[in-house]
């Protein structure tokens, strides 16, 4: 009688264990974050390689900034590589959200090593936008701490004098656009080809700040020629000063001329700025007036709180002194 009982009981553990199992219990996911640093100054290390175990490689922000995502619980390795540094490993378990201080140790080039990683390669290529093949002008090209370029208004770039015979990270960045980040063995001249996926976000946010700056322009009595990033775009290695002239049809003397909301006072600074450089241009008067508003300025003051400020004008028209 009392073995029958007992295997009731197990009978009715075995069948509350299964129905457990089987409810689908989410294993928790937790962050491992941190930042990469230089131990004796304590200096941000940007491009910094960090891999940890089972997950995909994360190159540091110019924060020296690193973050996963999604992490479950257990033991885990950790390792950084930065160029001039010692490379780093560290082992720890993952429990909850976790925050780590990498500190990584000057690593001095050696003479024998110079000499047989002598010379330097030259690294080149174009960005394009991934969606439409469009090729992308003011492109950011970060390569490694110190070696940079801007792309032209072709979307090409060129860094020279890149050690040879490094991992190098590379980072492209480009407003309206998620960074891409890449690393590469410098062996040899390199031509690459990167493709930018939009971002999103960033586009909803230009968007208003255009259309912010569109209601700023109704009340003002003037005549209004508008040239926004669509328009801007089929021109992209034209200065804004013939951008300006071919849409009004003849040149142009500007008595008030503003480039992100700085007065200025000498229109050849017109023939300084590409389109592809430029989110809005305004033209008061066929020319009388003139605003321009860089990407990097937009970008800027994305997400605002305050307004941007009204546009004045004296009365008795517009004159070098009477344009605010």
């Amino acid at each position: 009688m009392k073995l029958r009982w007992l295997l009731r009981l197990f009978a009715g553990c075995g069948t509350v264990l299964l129905w457990t199992a089987s409810s689908g219990a989410q294993i928790p996911a937790f962050t491992v974050s941190g930042r990469v640093v230089e131990g004796v100054h304590s200096t941000w290390i940007g491009g910094a390689t960090v891999r940890l175990s089972g997950r995909s490689v994360f190159i540091t922000d110019s924060d020296g900034s690193f973050r996963f995502t999604d992490v479950a619980p257990g033991p885990y390795a950790l390792t950084v590589e930065a160029m001039g540094y010692r490379p780093r490993d560290l082992t720890f378990l993952v429990q909850s959200d976790t925050a780590i201080r990498v500190e990584m140790e000057v690593d001095p080039i050696r003479l024998d090593s110079l000499l047989v990683e002598a010379g330097n390669i030259t690294l080149k290529g174009r960005v394009t936008d991934g969606l439409t093949g469009r090729r992308i002008p003011e492109a950011r090209v970060q390569a490694g701490r110190t070696h940079q370029d801007y792309t032209t208004s072709g979307g090409s770039f060129r860094i020279k004098k890149l050690p040879r015979g490094h991992s190098i990270p590379i980072v492209v960045s480009a407003y309206k656009y998620l960074p891409a980040r890449i690393s590469i063995i410098t062996e040899k001249d390199t031509t690459l080809s990167i493709e930018l996926e939009q971002d999103s976000l960033g586009i909803q946010l230009f968007a208003v700040a255009q259309r912010a700056l569109e209601l700023r322009t109704a009340p003002v009595p003037l005549s209004l020629l508008a040239f926004n990033r669509d328009y801007l775009e089929r021109a992209p290695g034209r200065s804004v000063y013939d951008v300006i002239k071919w849409r009004i049809g003849r040149d142009f003397s500007t008595q008030c001329l503003f480039i992100d909301e700085l007065k200025q006072f000498d229109t050849g600074i017109l023939y300084s700025y590409t389109a592809g450089e430029i989110e809005r241009i305004e033209v008061f008067e066929r020319g009388r007036m003139i605003r321009v508003y860089t990407q990097a300025y937009m970008a800027r003051n994305l997400g605002r709180s305050k307004p941007f400020p009204a546009i004045l004008f004296l009365p008795g028209g517009i004159g070098p002194d009477t344009c605010h």
